[in-house]
């Protein structure tokens, strides 16, 4: 019995393990940072700013990371953050729509850390 039990619980820890993070945005309006889903660390915001500056547009989506500095997908996505929405699923949504344009008209990049 302890045996199945050991089993099982090996077998749950894997398939979580498995499981992509869930998608995350982080938008970085000059002195302004918007985070949505789990958002990164302080230390890796410092990073990707280092790298990119203060404008720009972090995604995880569907376990990929992706970045966009570009001024229509900036646009578009302060404009998410701008509405009178209240932060959540509907703000995810149209954040995701953001990012989801951005990678089919190629100005987000796919990054890897």
């Amino acid at each position: 019995m302890r045996i199945a039990a050991a089993i099982l619980l090996s077998l749950i820890v894997v398939l979580l393990a498995a499981q992509p993070l869930p998608d995350s945005y982080v938008l970085r309006d000059g002195d302004i940072t918007y985070m949505l889903g789990k958002g990164m660390s302080p230390a890796a915001l410092k990073t990707i700013q280092h790298r990119y500056g203060e404008h720009f547009l972090w995604a995880r989506r569907n376990g990929h990371e992706y970045i966009a500095t570009d001024g229509r997908t900036m646009r578009n996505a302060v404009d998410v953050m701008q509405r009178n929405v209240a932060r959540g699923p509907v703000t995810d949504r149209r954040m995701a729509g953001v990012v989801d344009a951005a990678v089919r008209s190629g100005s987000a990049r796919a990054i890897h850390r």
